[in-house]
């Protein structure tokens, strides 16, 4: 029984949002600049109430929606929202910008791009194991084969993402000098 109990017990404290001492304080202003830094979505608000009911505090949504607003200025800067897509971090829609969410998608092209080119590379170190124990000559031939497709496929990808990151830094004018 006491098992279940600090099993209940870990398992309301690892979901809170936030801990006992910051409800109580309630810097709620504060609290919402850090969320809007971080590009939380609103509804946190309702999480932070969830994690703050069992200590009777509520939150001051007027402060944190204050704060939040201002923590969302220094988020949605372009630079980063290329970061943010960069790192395959999740748009919450929280910003207007359209030069974040542009940025934001050049960013998250590059990493949907990255991540083929791993995927390639894991594949073309199984077909070199598979080249590595054959026997079979046409086997290898055909092993040989894919394994050049795939780097070919990992050359064009890194193109792109070349062509990405010069779009992103606003420095078309040198896409001539790729050529």
């Amino acid at each position: 029984m006491k098992i279940i109990g600090l099993m209940l017990f870990i398992l309301v404290t690892s979901c809170a949002t936030l801990s006992e001492n910051d409800c109580k304080n309630g810097n709620w202003k504060l609290i919402g600049k850090k969320d809007g830094i971080s590009g939380k979505p609103l509804k946190v608000i309702s999480q932070h109430q969830e994690a703050c009911s069992p200590y009777k505090v509520k939150v001051d949504t007027k402060e944190y929606e204050s704060g939040r607003k201002e923590g969302l200025v220094t988020y949605c800067k372009s630079e980063n929202g290329y970061q943010e897509g960069l790192a395959g971090h999740t748009c919450h829609n929280v910003c207007t910008s359209k030069e974040f969410i542009k940025k934001y998608k050049i960013g998250h092209k590059i990493f949907d791009l990255k991540k083929e080119i791993s995927d390639y590379q894991k594949e073309i170190n199984e077909l070199e194991s598979d080249y590595t124990m054959s026997n079979d000559d046409d086997a290898k031939i055909k092993l040989r084969y894919r394994i050049q497709k795939n780097y070919d496929k990992i050359g064009d990808l890194n193109k792109k993402i070349t062509l990405l990151k010069v779009y992103a830094a606003g420095e078309e004018h040198e896409l001539i000098d790729l050529f």
